[in-house]
């Protein structure tokens, strides 16, 4: 089964709230989105950028990304490779991915980090508001 980025980084995004953020009924969302789209940016946990890698591991980070070939594609369309390159690599010439896969990895990472994020706290407001919505009904005697 082919290495799933949106996955992983749901999940870690998942371990990082759990471990460091308060969230409750007074979260303002878009201000805490926005903040932790600026520092997981950054964080190696998340998206590995802080030290240009997330595997550390050369073969991990070449197995996961050619396992996605088609989020090449997306980094060249979002222009943070170009066309040319992309090109090369699908026609063999790896000159500029054959010795920096992990690049490429955090790459990837970095620029499905928004998306990953947002899911991720739609997930936890929903959560937010069932639990409220369960707690309402509890202290008014419904089951």
């Amino acid at each position: 089964m082919a290495y799933d980025y949106k996955e992983a980084i749901k999940q870690d995004i998942r371990d990082y709230l759990n471990g460091n953020e308060e969230i409750d009924s007074d979260t303002d969302f878009r201000e805490l989105e926005n903040r932790l789209n600026d520092e997981l940016y950054c964080d190696d946990s998340i998206t590995g950028n802080g030290s240009r890698s997330y595997t550390f591991n050369r073969e991990t980070a070449k197995e996961y990304v050619n396992e996605n070939t088609d989020l090449l594609k997306d980094l060249c369309d979002k222009g943070l490779i170009t066309k040319d390159q992309l090109s090369d690599w699908f026609t063999g010439n790896e000159w500029f991915i054959g010795s920096d896969w992990k690049a490429i990895d955090v790459s990837i990472r970095c620029m499905l980090l928004p998306e990953c994020l947002h899911e991720v706290l739609e997930e936890k407001r929903e959560e937010l508001e069932e639990t409220e919505s369960l707690d309402d009904d509890n202290a008014l005697g419904k089951d």
